[in-house]
């Protein structure tokens, strides 16, 4: 019995009762953003910071959310959200964002840094194309050629981060990082059908092959510096789907990784047996480092799945992402709202606080299971 239509249902559910939390409690109507955090009782904790990672993911989510169900609020919170982007962290002397407002919209930590660059690029460069914001767009390309311009290196690839007057502070290569700026080119690409975001994303693929790919094993270094450099199955997942992505919309393109061997090493070394996605392992060995299971790393490989499973139709993949999904919502996902972030190896919850920028990667989990939910 094909029972991945049902499991995408539930998650659909579940996803429309935790948006009014997101488009409500934890609104900040002062910062044109959401709380960086709430608690298990689905409220905002308190805290003075507003990043613009969060409020580019949030930007994800909510256009998302208007697309999907039509959600007016959703919508509105989003156009607020670019506005924010365009008016508060946007910094009009010297280019580009800063890292962190406060609680009233003032500029905190005036940082440029090159992951959170990417997230405001892929937030206005998603609601651009999903809500036809021409403005969003235009803001979106700037912070694209600040990137460009003040942060690419000699050496080929972008410093993660800067002070405020573009000044590097962190040079060293970054996987993570240049990850997103990946997306956030997709991001344009899709946006705008602009060979030109193709091209640059491309040139992060060969990066990718050429300098952060382990020699021996190929997986996918975090830092290549260390001297037991790790890797994380999660981001492995994330790749293979963000490849995917590319290839599927642009088909001249073209990737210097085996996708099969990508994918293959993190189903190894990644996946617990018992279920969920372990969080750090050593990049040679595959040796587990950190055996926490977080959410995103589940929702990373049932995206995934789905890819691999679109381009394999049998009903052997099916189960296989059906088995996950089912995971994510019978272990991470509480039923009446609200989540586990983390899990211990044994899949006993780690209590704490739960990130609102979690909800970027649940969002675009389902949004990938859309072309896969229909009955086999």
């Amino acid at each position: 019995m094909d029972q991945l239509p049902a499991l995408y249902r539930r998650f659909d559910d579940w996803m429309r009762t935790m948006l009014p939390v997101w488009t409500g409690a934890a609104w900040n109507p002062v910062a044109g953003t959401c709380a960086e955090l709430i608690g298990p009782d689905l409220k905002p904790l308190p805290g003075e910071a507003h990043r613009l990672i969060v409020a580019g993911r949030q930007l994800v989510v909510f256009a998302h959310a208007h697309r999907r169900w039509g959600d007016a609020l959703a919508a509105e919170r989003a156009r607020e959200i670019a506005r924010t982007l365009r008016e508060r962290f946007w910094d009009v002397e010297q280019g580009g964002w800063y890292f962190a407002i406060d609680a009233e919209g003032r500029p905190q930590d005036t940082r440029k840094d090159l992951y959170a660059h990417a997230f405001g690029i892929l937030g206005l460069a998603t609601y651009a194309a999903i809500l036809k914001d021409d403005n969003a767009l235009t803001l979106a390309r700037a912070g694209a050629g600040a990137v460009e311009a003040k942060l690419k290196l000699e050496d080929g690839w972008f410093a993660a981060e800067s002070d405020r007057g573009w000044a590097p502070s962190e040079r060293r290569l970054r996987q993570n990082p240049h990850m997103h700026l990946f997306e956030a080119y997709l991001a344009l690409y899709a946006a705008t059908g602009e060979a030109a975001w193709s091209t640059k994303a491309q040139g992060i693929l060969r990066l990718l092959a050429e300098k952060i790919a382990h020699p021996e094993t190929g997986s996918l270094r975090e830092r290549i510096e260390d001297a037991r450099p790790t890797a994380e199955p999660g981001h492995h997942f994330e790749w293979y789907w963000l490849i995917a992505e590319l290839l599927r919309r642009d088909p001249t393109a073209t990737c210097p990784l085996d996708l099969n061997r990508l994918y293959g090493w993190a189903a190894e070394h990644g996946i617990d047996e018992d279920g969920g996605v372990v969080l750090s392992v050593d990049a040679q060995t595959g040796e587990a480092v950190d055996d926490r299971k977080r959410l995103w790393g589940v929702t990373e490989l049932i995206k995934a799945q789905s890819a691999y499973a679109h381009a394999h139709p049998d009903g052997f993949e099916r189960d296989r992402l059906a088995s996950d999904l089912a995971f994510l919502l019978e272990r991470h996902l509480k039923p009446a709202g609200g989540w586990h972030e983390y899990l211990a190896r044994d899949l006993t919850p780690i209590d704490g606080p739960l990130p609102t920028s979690s909800a970027y990667h649940l969002m675009l989990a389902l949004v990938e299971l859309e072309r896969m939910a229909r009955p086999a």
